[in-house]
């Protein structure tokens, strides 16, 4: 009986935190940055989408870290690349492999492109 009880206690006490709501660094960025963004921004960040002028720590809420990143000597421009591997089921891991390039400049995105 005793085992039961306490069986069934901590259920009660685990399955509750096991529910709660998680939030995406997506949704996380936006609502703690709600009072500088507006709302194209926002929808932007939540889409996984990138806008000029926007921040790094809004690149890095909105599409993730980068593969690898590249700065001139004096970190005045810096960028980012991101590798999608588009192999298509082929063996070769090179096949089709597609960078996605975010360029910095003053740590704002400048410029993107897919190469």
């Amino acid at each position: 009986m005793k085992k039961a009880f306490l069986f069934v206690l901590f259920v009660l006490l685990v399955i509750p935190i096991g529910c709660l709501p998680t939030h995406s660094p997506r949704e996380k960025y936006v609502k703690e940055n709600a009072d500088q963004l507006a709302d194209i921004e926002k929808q932007k960040i939540l889409a996984g989408k990138l806008y000029i002028g926007m921040p790094k720590e809004a690149v890095l809420a909105s599409i993730g870290r980068p593969a690898r990143i590249n700065a001139d000597f004096l970190g005045h421009q810096v960028v980012w690349y991101y590798d999608y591997d588009r192999n298509f089921g082929t063996r070769d891991r090179n096949v089709f492999k597609t960078t996605f390039i975010v360029e910095f400049v003053e740590d704002k995105v400048f410029n993107w492109r897919e190469d």
